[in-house]
This record gives structure tokens, sequence and C-alpha cells, in this order.
């Protein structure tokens, strides 16, 4: 293929061109038949002049297509990299007007077709402008972008003066995605890592931070939508005995499942319970697949950010934890490593100072090629046997975690304030001094992550450094991709459909409604709420220790100690219950009953606030005494 090399700007700087408003579902165009790249064009030759000699230049460059697309299919796509295609076709995806997108139907079933086939890239990626648009993007705010949208994923290509460059206004969108699309293999622009999001993707803001004088940071997280926004170009799964050459089978993201590694590890093929979040003894395959088999590129990427603890649905948030792996953390049916402490280090005091340092470097993603021949003889028997597996990983995410938590206690909440402003600052500036800063000199420092910190820095200064020195660290360990950060998990079931293994798989597996985990996360923030109420008052007793009975002492310990009691038995009744609904042996009902009866726990609010009033007299003595 003869590929230009300098790709226009343009299109990954162009997030000010999509509407605000909500735009109308887009459909129609799936019904149309797959005609070849030239007729599918002729309803808007009017629009686009000379587009027939842009169809032929496409066309000759695409004779010997790649990942499994057809000539046509491949030279859609690379008709779309060329300028001429991209703006007309994003300015009718826009438009409130859904008329304007009726000549572009055939081209959109062939556009969207190849799309469809190629693998679902689940990774970091960016985009930006050439202005401060944060305002539009307040932390929560949930929105599509209609248009297709064109990333990369390398953030020194971003940076770089003819895209966003280094001064002046800008904002970088920072997108985790689970089902772009790398074009490279069908571009006009062969050298660029383009991953092109699909029209009508959906986004949640995960955060929203100023990086110095000029540069705004959005933090986006891809989500389904709330309606179906685009229909698809034909349905995600076909079966063997139905499928045709255009119509292969698609291993869609909606069939997948991630789940973060949290210090757990595993390879391609590992075998995995989803159940009970756990991996299972065994692996797909009785041999060593060849090199052929698994594709393998580069995603380096690093980001970091701070957590105060001061809620455990924020820590999950921020990691961007799935809301199935947050439940099974929640409950512990799923034990957090030692490498991942800093998962379960919510303040359990107000007087405490903890602050954790998160750095993250992704290098490397793995995948198993699925439909690649010759795939089922290398698999085990015992795999498909063992009632235990229900998923497989086809794909590693690799790269580290390491977290540096500062910690400090301190006897009144303004110092708690005080010191999390000035780590505050210290981050958001690392050439922030904190010599002569007692606050900050007076902090314990550990580290917990993926990689042995050897000689514990002492300051916030060697924190950094230790990150900064992260890529060079990688580089010893497991060949330089790190450790295992995110799995890809497919079901036993798909890969015997797609494979056209003859199993019968019948184990039933049901995930928890995002309603319900939700409605779960909200409750262990109340355990968390009313725990350290308890703690807080203990402290509180402890300063007037030698003015106060013993036995206000043992009562208060003694509601601690039942506190945590049945906080963990509620952990095991809802741990239980989970793996009994994914299993689909008892409803979510079960649940819902159980969530809906808390008020009575002993761990609610309406529970502490009750024993905080039958015990006033305490209050008021304490009062007294600071009189």
């Amino acid at each position: 293929m003869a590929h230009s090399n300098c790709i226009p700007s343009e299109r990954f700087l162009d997030a000010t061109s999509e509407p605000q408003r909500r735009l109308s579902p887009i459909h129609g165009y799936e019904l149309k038949p797959l005609v070849s790249l030239e007729e599918a064009v002729r309803p808007f030759e009017t629009l686009i002049p000379n587009i027939q000699a842009y169809v032929w230049t496409a066309t000759g460059n695409c004779e010997q297509p790649k990942d499994g697309l057809t000539l046509d299919e491949s030279a859609a796509v690379y008709l779309y990299t060329m300028e001429c295609m991209y703006r007309q076709l994003n300015s009718a995806l826009r438009s409130e007007d859904r008329q304007q997108l009726v000549p572009y139907f055939s081209y959109l079933k062939l556009f969207l077709t190849a799309l469809w086939k190629l693998n679902d890239v689940q990774d970091l990626v960016f985009r930006g402008v050439k202005a401060n648009i944060s305002d539009d993007y307040p932390k929560g705010k949930r929105f599509a972008w209609w248009g297709l949208s064109s990333t990369t994923t390398s953030l020194d290509v971003l940076q770089t003066p003819t895209f966003l460059g280094e001064s002046g206004p800008r904002t970088l969108f920072n997108i985790q995605c689970f089902n772009g699309k790398m074009i490279q293999n069908h571009s006009q622009f062969s050298k660029e890592s383009e991953v092109l999001l699909l029209p009508c993707s959906y986004f949640e803001v995960m955060g929203n931070m100023k990086q110095g004088a000029d540069l705004r940071i959005i933090h986006l997280k891809q989500i389904e939508p709330p309606v179906v926004l685009i229909q698809p170009p034909f349905p995600s799964i076909v079966h063997p005995e139905e499928s045709t050459s255009n119509e292969k089978i698609i291993m869609t993201s909606s069939n997948l499942i991630e789940r973060q590694a949290i210090g757990r590890s595993g390879e391609i093929g590992s075998l995995y319970d989803i159940r009970t979040d756990q991996f299972v003894m065994g692996n797909l395959f009785n041999d060593v697949l060849p090199d052929s088999f698994i594709r393998r590129h580069d995603n380096f990427s690093a980001s970091y950010w701070v957590d105060f603890h001061n809620s455990q649905k924020e820590t999950f948030d921020n990691l961007n934890i799935e809301a199935n792996l947050k439940l099974a953390l929640m409950t512990e049916l799923l034990k957090v490593e030692e490498s991942a402490k800093y998962l379960k280090q919510t303040k359990a005091n107000s007087h405490t100072v903890r602050t954790t340092f998160i750095y993250n470097a992704k290098t490397k993603r793995e995948d198993l090629q699925i439909s690649i021949e010759g795939l089922h003889e290398y698999f085990s028997s015992h795999a498909f046997e063992n009632p235990d597996v229900t998923h497989v990983v086809i794909g590693i995410i690799w790269g580290v975690n390491v977290a540096a938590t500062f910690e400090r206690i301190v006897e009144k909440h303004d110092d708690v304030k005080r010191t999390e402003d000035a780590l505050k600052a210290a981050f958001a500036n690392p050439a922030f001094s904190i010599s002569g800063n007692a606050d900050l000199e007076s902090l314990k420092i550990s580290f917990s992550g993926d990689i042995l910190i050897e000689n514990c820095p002492g300051t916030i200064d060697g924190v950094i450094q230790v990150c900064q020195n992260v890529p060079s660290m990688l580089k010893s360990l497991n060949d330089g991709k790190g450790q295992p950060l995110t799995y890809i998990l497919c079901s036993l079931k798909q890969i015997a459909e797609r494979t056209k293994i003859k199993q019968n798989i019948t184990r039933m597996v049901k995930e928890v409604s995002k309603q319900i985990v939700d409605r779960i996360e909200n409750i262990f923030e109340q355990i968390n709420d009313e725990q350290r109420k308890l703690n807080d008052f203990l402290d509180e007793m402890n300063s007037w220790k030698e003015f106060l009975d013993q036995e206000w002492f043992d009562l208060v310990k003694q509601k601690l100690s039942d506190f945590n009691k049945e906080e963990l038995k509620l952990k095991r009744e809802l741990s239980s219950l989970l793996v009994d609904i994914r299993s689909n042996l008892v409803k979510e009902s079960k649940m819902i009953e159980l969530i809906d009866n808390f008020s009575k726990h002993p761990c609610s609010s309406q529970s502490i606030g009750k024993f905080f009033e039958e015990n006033e007299n305490i209050k008021a003595k304490i009062q007294t005494l600071k009189k």
C-alpha cells in the first residue's frame, strides 16, 4: 500500500464540534444491503466533488486487506481517513437534522461493518482541544460524542506542535475506552496509531483537573448508553451455521468482561470463575501457543492521581473499578492483595491524615486471536469439563501501579485540612518545596504496588523521583511488560461457539444490576461514616480519660467491637448472596430485601444515632469539662 505520512491534526482536535444537545438515535442505515464502495458513495456524489476518484485511490491501496476485511470494507475505512470524507460524514452525524445522514446510509453500512469486525481496543487513548473547555465537562457528567472521534494511544504525538502542543490554553481528554478501533492497517496514514471511537460513543466524566497554568486534563470513561444510540450494522454474534463472508462471528465489548488484576497473577488462557471472582487452577491450553496466536503491541501511557481516603467509593471511582468487582471487594468475596492494599485504606477517624499518591503506567497489551485457524487444537478438555470455570483470560493490559501513602495522626480537624491542602499543592507542582513545612516533614511514608521499592524515600520529592524512575525499573520486570493490570475475560461458552467446538456448557452466570451495586456501595459508605463517628467519640473521651468513668469507656469499646462483628457478618451474608445470584440460584430480590431492611441493622446511621442519644450523658460531661 502507498500511504501518506502527514495526518491532519484537525480530527484529533474537533471535540468542540460536538453538539451539546441530545440528538435522535441513528437507525435505518443497518437495513441497507452491503454493496461495493463504488456503489455506496453514489447517493452523495453531488455532495463531495470527485468522490469516485477518491474511491479509485482507496480501492487501489487496499488490494490486500488485513484483519479479515474485504477489499471494499478496507477501502471504506481508507476513504474515511481522506480529508474529503471525514469532514462531510461527521458533519452529518452531528446534525440535528437526521435527513442529512440519509445519503450516507449505504456507505455507513459498509464502513461500520468494517469497524465492527476489527478487534476492540480497550485502553487509555487521548484527544484534545486547543482551548479551555473544562467548564463544559464537570465531574459526573454523562454525554455522547455523536461523530466519529479520532484518538491516539501516544500522548507524545498529541503534544507535538502540529497537534495540541505544549503551551497556550489546552484541554486534554484521557479516555478509557472499551470498543475503540485501531484503523492503522486500513488508513491513508499507516504510521499513525489512530484509534477511532464509534459514532454515538457514550462517556462519564471521572475527573477534571488543572495541570499548570494553561492545561486542563479531563478523565473520561466510556460507558454503555442508557438507550441504543446507534443500531449495529449486523447482530453482535452470528452462529457458525448462519455466518457469511460479510457477517462473521464478532466478539464485541458487550461479550467481554474486564477485571482489574489488583495483585493477582494470570496469563493468556488462565481459567476464571466470574461467580466468585477467583482464578481457577489450570489453563485453556495444554501447550505453549505460537507467537502468531497472540497479538502484542506497545501502549505506553502514564497517569497519576491523589486519593485522600475519605471515601471508599471515591477510591474505587478514581481507580475505575468495575461495578461487579466493586461488589466483590466491598463484601470481601475477593481479598485485596498486599500490593493493592491502597484500595482498602479508608480513614477510620477524623484525626488521620492519610493520602495516597498513585502512579499508573501501562506498557503493553496482549490479545488472543480467537478466530485464528488451528487454535482449537491446543485446547485442554479439562477446561471445558471443569464446572468451576465460566471464563477465560483472552487479553492482558500490562504495566504497574505504584502507591505512596502519607500518614499522620493530628489533634484537630483543621490540622487535617491544612496538611491535605499542603499535599495537594505539593503534587500539583512537584517543584513545590516542603522544606520547613512541619505538616509535611512529619508524615510517615509507605509504599505498595507492583514494584519493590528497596530504599523508601522520606520526602515528597523522593516519591516523585521514584515514580519518574518507574519506566527504567520496568525494563527488568517480565521483559519490560511489568505486571498484569487488567484481564480481559471471555466466557467459555462463547469460545466454544466461536471455534466450533461441540461442548454443552450450561453454567448459568448473571451479574448483579448496577442499581443494586450502587445501593450496596452507599450502605458501606454509611458504615464507614458511622464507624468514624464511634472512633472519633472514643478519641474525644480519651482526651478526658482521667475525668470519665471507666464503665463509659467499656461501653463505647463494646459498641465498637459489636459494630465490627456485625459489619463482618453483613459482608459474609452479602458475599454468599452475590455468589448465589451470579450462579442464578437465587433472585436479586433476596439482596434487595436485605438492603431495604438496612435501617434496622446495628451498623446503620439510625442504630448509631440511637446509641448516641442513649448515652448523651457522656457527651454532656465532656462539654462540661471543656468549659
